[in-house]
């Protein structure tokens, strides 16, 4: 019996290479949305802060030495997170719906490829 070596498969080659500022607008974006957002969210509190009951757990002011105080920082926060999220959904949405368009793979050289099963029959 002898020992065989397992050769892998090498992947395809794309048919276009990604551009590698792709990756800087990507870097750009992970940083510029949650300060946009941070910013967002101080306007929709301090715009909204009479129509919106606030809690008091929220409202709470933040002391940074003597010079700089952000009221309602706690609500402001929140209100930003959750518009980070929103935006990175909406930018994930709108990168996929972009790659379907395109007409791109839906499966990766590194995936294994789909079972073709007979039409009715199940096999367990």
């Amino acid at each position: 019996m002898g020992y065989q070596r397992y050769k892998r498969p090498q992947p395809k080659e794309r048919r276009w290479r990604i551009h590698p500022i792709w990756r800087g607008i990507g870097c750009l974006l992970l940083i510029l949305i949650p300060i946009v957002a941070f910013a967002a969210g101080d306007l929709l509190v301090e715009n909204y802060q009479d129509v919106v009951d606030i809690p008091p757990e929220l409202a709470k002011t933040l002391q940074v030495g003597e010079s700089l105080t952000i009221e309602f920082f706690f609500a402001k926060l929140l209100v930003a997170v959750v518009l980070a999220v929103v935006l990175f959904l909406l930018l994930s949405l709108l990168y996929a719906v972009f790659y379907w368009v395109m007409g791109g793979d839906r499966l990766d050289p590194r995936d294994a490829p789909p079972r073709h099963r007979p039409f009715g029959r199940s096999q367990r």
